[in-house]
């Protein structure tokens, strides 16, 4: 434990300053365009993109959040999350990068990002969802289909295999029943 806490594997630290830490960061990039989410230069070339990508995905990852007891701190982490994904999604792609490189100088870049890459991490948290109900473990599914539905609530087949998953657990409380 010692060998991890000293290397930065490790980090202790209480959950009201990771809730801080959050607030602080989300605030700073809600605003920002894919470039100042990553913390990049508009000339950063794909190794750049990809090294901050990973960098800002090992502290900010909702997985790493996933147990709070505050359940704030958990979609504030998604929200980050999604702002992260969505700028490495649209600078890692030549094409796509080029493309918003030219609405970035005319100045015609939506205001709904944040929406866009929210669905795309409820797609993602969906299709994992689908691979734990390929193994049968309808906990962690539920647990997947329940974080995509909170991400896009508008999305019918989330619910259905919510429903499901919640269905098939073999410990469910008698609310998760009739949820299902």
């Amino acid at each position: 434990l010692y060998v991890f806490l000293l290397t930065g594997a490790l980090d202790i630290t209480d959950v009201s300053n990771n809730a801080e830490r959050l607030a602080g960061f989300y605030e700073r990039i809600r605003r920002g365009n894919h470039f100042e989410v990553l913390g990049i230069s508009q000339g950063a070339k794909d190794a750049e993109i990809k090294r901050a990508y990973y960098n800002l995905a090992k502290q900010y990852h909702p997985d790493l959040f996933e147990a709070y007891p505050d359940k704030k701190v958990v979609a504030l982490s998604n929200e980050i999350f999604c702002l992260i994904a969505s700028a490495y999604e649209v600078l890692s792609d030549e094409r796509s990068r080029r493309d918003y490189e030219e609405r970035l100088k005319r100045g015609d870049i939506e205001g709904d990002a944040i929406l866009v890459s929210r669905i795309l991490l409820a797609e993602m948290e969906f299709k994992k969802g689908q691979n734990f109900l390929r193994f049968s473990n309808f906990d962690s599914a539920a647990r997947s289909f329940q974080t995509a539905v909170e991400m896009n609530p508008d999305e019918a087949e989330f619910y259905a295999c919510l429903g499901w998953a919640l269905y098939n657990k073999t410990a469910k409380t008698p609310e998760e029943a009739a949820k299902a």
